[in-house]
């Protein structure tokens, strides 16, 4: 596994086997110690771990890496599990690797690369039915074609993944579908919607949920509660997702949560409070590196709070910020520019066609067996 490696650090194999399920549970519960604990793992190898193993270590390292927005480490250990997928010949580890290139490389904002690794986890998983894989390359694509504003695309693939979760009782994933769904709601301001997606999700069990989903879901929840001017019932579940998001070290959902803390204070009045939250996660996101992930237009409420603070100065920088980005999105408009090249948009959509044929297959030949049954038992 890594030949570097001095063989006086190296451990047994069976200690080490124990120590990689231990690991494993570390990044389950998103633990700050999940990513120094894997790589430390990793040193110490055995010779004879086997190839197996050697794939549950990169894949683990790739989603501690992703849980610290660390990308270009995920990146790298994505691209070693890729070669040892396809060395293994598994069709399952191939798709795996797929899917950790393809949010590696949309996290980075790359996401005609992201959409090909997404397409090419997507062929993998109709040649082996794998229908979890399906709807995690549907959950995925959407969001490539959000950030290119394919809206109608976006909701295609979502009533896809929903359909196929629930269809093949896979509660992770339609958990995991359902939120992806509330986000979009969320975005297209369908408050009516929204609450009732949050409601049906309410009902779903969340034995087999991870914690950065469960936060996601409290931040949303928030989200609709300040939407809806309901501050009082919106600051516990907040608080609550914060909390949780801070013990984990998960930083895309603590960044989520201080963007709504500071629309909630300003949904309260509290402007100058409001002010400072958003100082707080414009510095957070600069910290992490995750700049891109604060939504442009939080820039231009930024700027009208301090203009209603009597800050014109302020209020002048931010605005400024705000045009800029703003002025980049019209140009891109206008010039018809895409982040996705037109040719994988085609290739994608002539995939979700066969899949929908596929499934409208499936669905007829159930209801031919159902019909034809009474007739046999007769």
């Amino acid at each position: 596994m890594n030949s570097k490696v001095d063989k006086s650090t190296r451990c047994k194999p069976a200690m080490w086997s124990e120590r990689l399920l231990a690991v494993r549970q570390l990044v389950w519960l998103a633990s700050p110690e999940a990513l120094p604990a894997a790589r430390t793992l990793l040193r110490d190898a055995p010779q004879a771990a086997s190839l197996q193993d050697e794939m549950v270590l990169h894949e683990l390292i790739c989603r501690a890496a992703w849980a610290e927005l660390r990308f270009p480490l995920m990146l790298r250990h994505a691209r070693i599990l890729e070669k040892l997928a396809v060395s293994s010949g598994e069709l399952a580890w191939q798709i795996e690797a797929q899917q950790l290139l393809a949010n590696a490389h949309y996290d980075q904002r790359r996401y005609d690369q992201s959409l090909a690794c997404w397409v090419s986890s997507l062929e993998l998983a109709q040649k082996s039915d794998h229908y979890a894989a399906l709807c995690e390359a549907c959950l995925g694509m959407s969001n490539i074609l959000l950030a290119d504003q394919q809206y109608q695309e976006a909701r295609q693939v979502l009533e896809l993944a929903c359909n196929q979760a629930m269809r093949s009782g896979l509660n992770r994933l339609s958990f995991k579908a359902g939120l992806y769904t509330a986000n979009f709601l969320a975005q297209q301001n369908d408050l009516q919607g929204l609450a009732q997606c949050l409601a049906w999700l309410k009902q779903l069990p969340v034995d087999d949920i991870e914690e950065t989903l469960l936060i996601d879901i409290e931040n949303t929840r928030a989200r609709l509660l300040c939407l809806q001017n309901d501050t009082q019932a919106a600051g516990p579940v907040l608080q609550a997702a914060t909390t949780r998001a801070h013990a984990c070290r998960y930083l895309w959902g603590s960044l989520q949560a201080q963007l709504i803390a500071a629309d909630l204070a300003a949904t309260r009045g509290q402007l100058d409070v409001a002010i400072k939250a958003g100082h707080s996660v414009l510095n957070a996101a600069r910290e992490a590196n995750g700049c891109h992930f604060i939504p442009y237009d939080f820039m231009l409420k930024l700027g009208r709070w301090q203009e209603e603070c009597g800050l014109p100065d302020d209020a002048l920088a931010t605005l400024e910020q705000w045009h800029v980005r703003h002025r980049a999105d019209l140009l891109a408009r206008h010039e018809h520019k895409r982040r996705i090249a037109p040719g994988l948009l085609r290739q994608l959509s002539l995939l979700l066609q066969v899949m929908q044929l596929k499934d409208e297959n499936k669905n007829l030949r159930s209801q031919l067996q159902s019909s034809l049954a009474p007739e046999y038992a007769t």
